[in-house]
Formats: structure tokens, C-alpha cells, sequence
């Protein structure tokens, strides 16, 4: 994450000195001098330009890289603190739906109505969206009634999350004691 942070902030440099060539008019690169005669002689009369252009676009790149790092650690720090928070629970599935062949880069989205019973606590329903990747709607059955494994934080009951390993397991063992394999129904 550092070195996209440092790349971000060179780029952004890069950029600010391209634009102050442009703006006092210098040309220590030598664009003038070196000018492509196949080049518009606008773009020869005037080779601050190409510092504008090069600022602009440095700039732009790097407060790009910039961004992207700082809403990664964010979303990273969440995420953590989520896990840290979040208590195991059990929730049975209600019902399952994918609105319009919805899809999140290439994973389907789902709208899961969900029975959430804590461990400590009462039963509540909840509606949760959620992308499932292929390879864990071929490992866990989504039928009505099938219980699956969740994470609940306890602060906000409200934010549930599917422990997809836990509940392709549980699947798995149950089919197992049951003697059938965990994708035959």
C-alpha cells in the first residue's frame, strides 16, 4: 500500500513542476528545439503546451493512485474491525432471488431473506444482498430452510455476513453423516 502511496505522490509532484514549466514559460526539456516537423506547427509554436498536457495528466494519474490507496485501507480497516466485532450466529434461509441476472464482477448478486438466530440473542429477519463467487454456489445449496453459518455484529445487528467456508462445510459434513454427497439433493 506504501509504495502506491508514494507513486501516487510522485506522479502528483511530476505533475505540479510540468505545470509550473507551463506557467513560467520554460523549456528545459528542450521540446522546441527537438520539434517533429510532421508535428501541427501549433503544437511546435507553443512546446509549453506539452507541459500543460503532462501536468494535467501526471496529476490526474496520481491523485487517481491516491484515492484508490486511501479507500482501499479504508474499506481494509472496516472490514478488520468488522471481524473483530462480529459474533457467530446461524441464520436459515428463507428465500433467494437474483434481481434481473445481477451480477458484481462476474459474481452474482443475491437477495437472501434470512432468519438470523445469535447465539445470544432472539430471532430476527433480515434481507441481505450479497455476491456469491461460482465456486461457492457449487460448494453450498441455496434452497429455502438450508442453515447457514453467519457472522452478526453485535453493535449493528443489521450487518450480517455469510461465512461461505463455515457453511460450505457444515453442508458438507451434514451430507456426509447423512451417507449422499453435499451437491446431491
Amino acid at each position: 500500500m506504501v509504495i502506491f502511496l508514494v507513486i501516487g505522490v510522485s506522479l502528483i509532484a511530476l505533475g505540479g513542476a510540468s505545470l509550473a514549466m507551463y506557467l513560467t514559460g520554460r523549456d528545459p526539456l528542450g521540446f522546441a528545439e527537438g520539434c517533429n516537423p510532421a508535428m501541427p506547427a501549433s503544437l511546435c509554436d507553443t512546446p509549453q503546451l506539452g507541459y500543460l498536457i503532462a501536468g494535467i495528466t501526471l496529476g490526474f494519474v496520481g491523485g487517481v493512485f491516491m484515492l484508490v490507496t486511501t479507500l482501499g485501507a479504508l474499506m481494509a480497516r472496516r472490514e478488520a474491525a468488522f471481524l473483530q466485532r462480529a459474533r457467530p450466529a446461524t441464520a436459515r434461509l428463507r428465500s433467494v432471488h437474483q434481481p434481473a441476472n445481477a451480477q458484481v464482477n462476474n459474481q452474482p448478486l443475491l437477495v437472501l431473506e434470512l432468519e438470523v438466530v445469535p447465539t445470544d440473542g432472539s430471532a430476527y429477519d433480515i434481507t441481505l444482498r450479497t455476491r456469491v463467487s461460482p465456486l461457492m454456489m457449487s460448494q453450498v445449496r441455496l434452497v429455502p430452510g438450508v442453515e447457514l453459518a453467519v457472522l452478526v455484529d453485535p453493535t449493528s445487528p443489521d450487518r450480517v455476513r455469510i461465512d461461505w467456508a463455515a457453511a460450505a462445510r457444515a453442508q458438507e459434513t451434514d451430507a456426509s453423516s447423512r451417507g449422499g454427497s453435499s451437491t446431491s439433493q
